[in-house]
């Protein structure tokens, strides 16, 4: 009897089912990894989107010039849908915006589209707990949506001195 070197048919057959299991576990595996990268992508958006309008917000002052109000919101003479005549911080009190805005006022850019932002001023004690009456800090959370689904919030205090 003489010894054959090579593979059988049948050995071929069982490396290319291995073969297959193996690639198809690998796909799985790109795919998930793939919308891991798009879940982390759209989150480092609503991120930078966050702190953009929290930064626009703070740079507000605390309360309006030579008022006696202690009301959240617009005052008199300020468009409630226009950013640009908010001059303190509680004015962006339950601004919601969709598109997205530059400070400036013009639409931002496409690669934030089918987001919004939402931004809520809330007066709070001093142990961040939410208080019926005016108090010297002011909390301002800034939402992020993408499609109505929420993405991420961030938060600031504001002191009065």
């Amino acid at each position: 009897m003489t010894k054959k070197d090579g593979f059988a048919l049948i050995e071929i057959g069982i490396i290319l089912v291995y073969m297959s299991v193996a690639m198809i576990a690998m796909s799985a595996l790109i795919v998930s990894t793939h919308k891991a990268a798009a879940l982390n992508a759209r989150r480092l958006k609503a991120v930078d989107f966050a702190s953009e309008m929290l930064e626009e917000v703070l740079a507000r002052r605390w309360k309006e010039k030579g008022s006696a109000s202690d009301v959240l919101g617009c005052e008199d003479g300020e468009d409630a849908g226009d950013k640009n005549s908010f001059d303190d911080v509680d004015d962006f009190n339950g601004w919601d915006e969709h598109p997205p805005l530059f400070p400036c006022g013009v639409q931002n850019a496409d690669e934030f589209s089918g987001f919004s932002r939402r931004v809520s001023v809330e007066y709070i004690n001093s142990g961040d707990l939410p208080s019926a009456t005016a108090t010297a800090f002011k909390k301002i959370t800034v939402s992020v949506y993408k499609e109505d689904k929420h993405v991420i919030s961030l938060s600031a205090q504001r002191s009065e001195h």
